[in-house]
């Protein structure tokens, strides 16, 4: 049977507006009625079904990061949180993630080498944003499209971090970046014998999370001269200074 160029036309309509819809709608046999012109210019009705496939337009993200604070030294698993690595990917630095677009790193093998996962993360494009208490905030851009595979492994460029974000400690003040301002603000609570149970005391501060702020964060940033007075651009892949900043 011969299909008129009117009914073709309604026909193509109908489907781009399917395709339209399509992140709304499940998958399956839908029935669909409409109104076209014929060739003599007469309005007729028109009843279809249209099967719909099951698609994915999202993707999970994982990948790896280093270091996680894994002994409670008794204080429990309350302690541990207190020095969670967070995962995000946000829309731009300054603007929060989307609800299900933040986690936190796991353990899963008990080690200070953590991995996270975030699912059904839309297409698009963002910033990969991963902040441990105490430690420089590590970023990079990514991008989540149709063409990736239903789960994209993040790795930072380069070989220098082997496939892992690795975050440098010392940023205890939060001000992107590591010196000796960060030094002052953890000798500001050493000798206060402070422990998680005090008001006081800060998981920022305790850079080796053992359960007290003492010379030993000190020393860690003192020691650290290759990240001394280092900023958050200066990690590989980090998003551009203006992007931070503005």
């Amino acid at each position: 049977m011969k299909t008129s160029n009117a009914k073709k036309i309604s026909l193509f309509v109908l489907a781009a507006l399917m395709v339209v819809a399509l992140p709304a709608i499940a998958a399956g046999t839908f029935d669909f009625e409409t109104l076209y012109r014929s060739e003599n210019n007469s309005v007729v009705y028109g009843a279809y079904k249209i099967t719909v496939e099951e698609t994915s337009i999202t993707r999970t993200v994982t990948g790896l990061v280093f270091p996680m604070a894994v002994n409670d030294y008794g204080y429990g698993a309350g302690f541990l949180e207190m020095h969670d690595i967070v995962v995000e990917l946000r829309p731009s630095f300054g603007t929060p993630a989307q609800p299900g677009l933040s986690t936190k790193a796991m353990q899963p093998d008990g080690n200070s080498l953590a991995s996270f996962t975030l699912e059904n993360v839309p297409f698009g494009n963002y910033t990969l944003c991963i902040k441990r208490p105490g430690y420089l905030v590590r970023t990079m851009y990514v991008t989540v499209s149709a063409d990736d595979s239903p789960t994209v492994a993040l790795t930072p460029p380069g070989a220098q971090d082997n496939g892992v974000f690795n975050l440098w400690w010392g940023d205890c003040n939060d001000d992107y970046r590591i010196d000796n301002e960060d030094i002052i603000a953890i000798m500001e609570l050493t000798g206060f014998n402070l422990t998680p149970t005090d008001p006081l005391y800060d998981p920022s501060r305790d850079l080796n999370a053992d359960g007290t702020v003492n010379q030993l964060d000190v020393d860690m940033v003192n020691v650290s001269y290759a990240h001394y007075n280092s900023n958050v651009t200066d990690y590989p892949g980090a998003i551009n200074a203006e992007d931070f900043f503005s």
